[in-house]
């Protein structure tokens, strides 16, 4: 029906996609990180 339009812009709909996927994932894993320093610096408030 449409497959050739639909080629032409899978490329950046997939790059699109990747992006917001890849942004998405560094964004959890810094989430993550700050929520272990966190963690850890309680740890080290509740010790002293």
């Amino acid at each position: 029906m449409g497959e050739h339009p639909g080629q032409a812009l899978d490329p950046l709909a997939d790059d699109g996609v990747l992006a917001a996927q890849v942004r998405r994932g560094v964004g959890l894993r810094v989430v993550e990180d700050l929520g272990h320093l966190l963690e850890a610096e309680r740890d080290l408030a509740v010790g002293e």
